[in-house]
């Protein structure tokens, strides 16, 4: 029998995904069940792949010197093929934090951290580029971070159909 989440899973996740450190103790009582409920709920969620993680981030400009990248790539060739050998090699890259295969104009959406602007040219001149599957690449260098939230995948999507349509102006907004 396979496992479908209900209303209460989903508010679960939902709570979870706004503060990842929400004590059970709490979400019981805003679902309205039990403690032992909560957990058990909780813990086949995680088994289920519906919770894959629970994160806590430092805000990175505040801890180092580091530069955060934006970077769309189109390939040459979208076949299955290059789509699994360039997923693969990104996956390895250290530098990469997130990595989407998107729809549209470009092929890649990658979100990387490096120490600075030489690491940066280091890691696109012999990571990225090193690769003959490469048609198009178009970074952009992240000024200031406006908000995280625990679901960020949104904001992400919603930066990206922004550059695409050229228009970036609630990136600057303060």
């Amino acid at each position: 029998m396979s496992f479908k989440p209900d209303t209460i899973d989903y508010q679960i996740m939902d709570l979870l995904k706004s503060n990842a450190r929400i004590p059970n103790k709490e979400i019981s009582l805003i679902t309205g069940k039990s403690y032992s409920t909560i957990g058990l709920r909780i813990k086949q969620l995680e088994k289920e792949g519906y919770l894959t993680f629970k994160v806590i981030t430092n805000d990175v400009q505040k801890t180092t010197t580091a530069v955060s990248l934006i970077t769309f790539i189109k390939l040459k060739e979208c076949s299955h093929e290059n789509i699994i050998a360039f997923s693969s090699m990104l996956k390895e890259c250290p530098n990469v934090f997130k990595c989407f295969h998107i729809d549209g104009q470009r092929d890649f959406f990658v979100f990387s951290i490096v120490e600075n602007v030489k690491e940066f040219r280091n890691y696109l001149i012999d990571k990225i580029l090193d690769t003959e599957k490469i048609e198009m690449i178009d970074t952009h260098l992240v000024l200031n971070e406006i908000k995280t939230r625990g679901n960020y995948l949104f904001c992400f999507l919603a930066c990206i159909h922004k550059i695409l349509e050229g228009t970036s102006e609630y990136l600057y907004m303060s």
